[in-house]
């Protein structure tokens, strides 16, 4: 029975390679991907991640750019 994973990325060479691996795996169901900011903003984090799924021939997969916007109180 495959595992399903919802996988929370800010996609750099290191979850780029998560991905892949996880994509590659017989036993994982990727169901979604959601695309955060990280060390480059949401924008460049949501192409990164076409770029993997189209690479790996997998652009069934849902994917979704988050953004948080927040206010701290004092």
């Amino acid at each position: 029975m495959k595992r399903k994973f919802l996988i929370d990325v800010d996609t750099g060479v290191d979850d780029a390679q998560a991905l892949m691996l996880a994509l590659s795996r017989p036993d994982v169901d990727v169901v979604g991907i959601t695309c955060v900011s990280g060390n480059v903003d949401v924008d460049q984090v949501c192409t990164n991640t076409f770029k993997v799924l189209a690479t790996c021939r997998r652009l069934d997969v849902s994917w979704w750019c988050v953004c948080c916007l927040f206010t701290l109180r004092h």
